[in-house]
């Protein structure tokens, strides 16, 4: 019995397509660390009078699963599709996609860009701010390192799509100057 090994050449990546596959790892690393948001409680001293109970001020962090709604979320699972787009071409180079690689990349990437920027307008789900209830005061925050990491990954994902589609070809047409038009020849004389 023989066995196959097939070998991945990372040579055969493009400048375009490392910067997206790191990107893309990234953001996808990145939504599990509790970087995205943060919840705080702070109970007044109130409560010290009450058998058992005592003052408590608690802060918790969460990663992007349990934080954030559906459009975040998407932006991840873009992150991801690149990836196995990114594989698919290393591992089958003979397979054709019906649109180029780079619009592909570049799609996916601008999406999760618009995707993640929405996220940091909208923030996570739940209370936004403090809230006091006069025994105290709960506050949920979202966590900008996180955002902004996430958000510059996925601008890395769009930037390398783009660098990708450039080096392909794909891309419009980048001229400079006025369009020129070819000189005419003017007609045989008429006898």
């Amino acid at each position: 019995m023989q066995e196959v090994i097939h070998q991945v050449d990372l040579k055969k990546l493009s400048r375009g397509e490392m910067i997206l596959g790191i990107s893309s790892v990234a953001l996808f690393i990145l939504s599990f660390l509790p970087l995205w948001a943060k919840l705080e409680t702070n109970l007044s001293d109130e409560f010290e009078d009450i058998p058992g109970a005592e003052a408590a001020e608690t802060s918790e962090r969460f990663n992007l699963w349990d934080a954030y709604g559906f459009l975040a979320k998407l932006a991840i699972v873009l992150a991801l599709v690149a990836i196995i787009i990114l594989v698919v071409r290393l591992m089958a180079p003979h397979i054709k996609f019906p649109v180029p690689a780079g619009q592909i990349y570049l799609g996916l990437g601008g999406v999760a860009l618009v995707l993640m920027a929405l996220s940091l307008l909208t923030g996570p789900e739940g209370d936004q701010g403090s809230t006091d209830f006069g025994f105290g005061s709960i506050e949920v925050s979202r966590g900008l390192i996180g955002l902004l990491l996430g958000i510059a990954a996925a601008a890395g994902m769009a930037y390398g799509g783009w660098l990708h589609m450039q080096e392909e070809g794909s891309g419009p047409a980048v001229t400079s100057g006025p369009p020129t038009t070819p000189p005419s020849t003017p007609p045989p004389p008429a006898s």
